[in-house]
């Protein structure tokens, strides 16, 4: 997105691994939105382009690339003309633009043979950028 914005920060603990392998990450989910064309009348939603991408939390809170990841695969509306998406590089960015919001799956693929796990991210317009932190028992 071309203009800057203040991420707002939330947090929510799910336990989405389908193996048990003794330790947890931080998944972060970042979400940008900017309205790229006014409603036509007070009953319409206004058009925006968003972006979503996903990194990792270190030790200390900072953020690092996801390299853990094989891919992540994201599920939107079945409204959007291609609602299944596959990105294989961090920080796997979607960019879309939509008037609605709606829960996104987000399914992430561990490198190798390690498993997967699922996401459930809200894609929201209250605020301009806004943050998810996801604990992901591995």
């Amino acid at each position: 997105m071309n203009q800057p914005a203040k991420l707002h920060y939330s947090y929510q603990v799910t336990n989405i691994s389908k193996k048990e392998m003794g330790f947890e990450v931080l998944i972060r989910v970042k979400t940008q939105q900017i309205i790229i064309q006014e409603a036509e009348d007070e009953n319409d939603l206004p058009l925006r382009k968003w972006m979503v991408e996903i990194v990792m939390l270190d030790k200390d809170g900072n953020e690092v690339p996801a390299d853990i990841l094989e891919n992540c695969v994201y599920y939107l509306h079945k409204s959007f003309e291609n609602p299944v998406q596959k990105f294989t590089k961090p920080p796997f960015t979607i960019s879309e633009q939509g008037w609605g919001e709606f829960d996104m799956k987000i399914v992430c693929k561990l490198i190798g043979k390690s498993g997967k796990f699922t996401i459930i991210h809200d894609i929201e317009f209250q605020d301009n950028a806004y943050a998810v932190d996801y604990t992901v028992q591995l």
